[in-house]
């Protein structure tokens, strides 16, 4: 016998789940609709050429390098992925000037109006228990594949 098969583990144990079985823990379904979630809103900001404008500061680059920057932060569930809070930006406006809130704020009421901060600072608050990632996760997914 073998230590594995001692200690209950056996490879062909039919009482023990596999892997593809089990529920997938929150952190990786955040993770993998976060992964997502950015390619999406970084293509949907970009035109036929690929290119983006960083929403802060107006700098032309690919959509490949740059980032899904959130205007109210990700820590906030409702808000995480509410596409009106979040569009392609620089790496250095989101990574080193912490959003280049100023420049977005211009860019979010061209394109939204002034209500916009308060309809997304409400939001931020609310609670969302048993956020629904996986279909979340389908559905943008979906809208990378379609053309």
């Amino acid at each position: 016998m073998t230590p594995l098969q001692r200690k209950g583990k056996s490879q062909n144990n039919p009482l023990r789940k596999s892997r593809s079985l089990r529920p997938k823990k929150e952190s990786t379904l955040k993770k993998n609709l976060d992964d997502v979630f950015s390619k999406f809103i970084r293509q949907r900001d970009a035109d036929k050429n690929g290119m983006v404008r960083c929403c802060s500061c107006g700098t032309m680059l690919h959509w490949k390098d740059s980032d899904a920057s959130h205007f109210v932060s990700r820590k906030y569930l409702y808000t995480r992925y509410d596409e009106r809070n979040v569009h392609a930006s620089c790496r250095k406006c989101n990574r080193f000037l912490e959003g280049n809130k100023e420049g977005y704020s211009l860019f979010l009421i061209n394109k939204y109006g002034a209500t916009i901060f308060a309809e997304l600072n409400e939001k931020k608050w609310l609670p969302y228990p048993n956020f629904p990632y996986i279909s979340q996760i389908d559905y943008y997914k979906r809208q990378l594949e379609t053309p």
